[in-house]
């Protein structure tokens, strides 16, 4: 009965779901947007962010790095693809998460075509969790602002939300 008592622990540590991610280590990986939630213009961003429909993901242009948990914080510039512009960041985290709280993305021309000339700002938040040693999820969300340009649709509220849920792979 001592040696099960005994074992008790080490089995529970074996079972702890962060020692799927005891070996993350720092790295490149390709995003991809999967689903989109426009609370900005009725679902009319949501093309750009997956352009070929709701059912096809969208990779995002660039690799972006996804610091391990030795390396946190960790402050970088994340290169983005047109429309956005390259961004500073600061990750924070433990464990199997990863988090970015207000990064900022200014003059962003979010529709040249629908709206040229209207520029918005974003202040972006993302949560990752970390699925395995080359896999991660979570969500981006996107408060986007200044709509005041001459060629900037109505929307509802300003600033307003667009959330994205992404997965990075290795």
């Amino acid at each position: 009965m001592r040696l099960s008592l005994l074992a008790l622990p080490a089995l529970m540590f074996a079972c702890d779901p962060s020692e799927d991610t005891a070996e993350f280590t720092t790295g490149d990986f390709s995003f991809q947007t999967v689903a989109v939630d426009d609370a900005c213009f009725d679902g009319g961003f949501a093309v750009l962010f997956m352009p070929d429909g709701a059912d096809t993901p969208a990779d995002f242009g660039s690799s972006i790095t996804v610091p391990a948990e030795a390396d946190l914080p960790s402050s970088y510039t994340v290169n983005l693809a047109d429309p956005f512009n390259d961004m500073d960041v600061e990750v924070t985290g433990s464990g199997n998460t990863r988090t970015i709280v207000g990064a900022q993305n200014t003059d962003v021309e979010l529709d040249a075509d629908a709206y040229p000339g209207c520029l918005v700002d974003m202040s972006i938040d993302v949560d990752l969790t970390i699925s395995s040693a080359d896999e991660v999820s979570g969500t981006a969300t996107l408060n986007t602002s200044s709509f005041d340009e001459a060629n900037c649709p109505v929307v509802d509220t300003d600033p307003c939300t667009i959330t994205l849920d992404i997965v990075g792979t290795r």
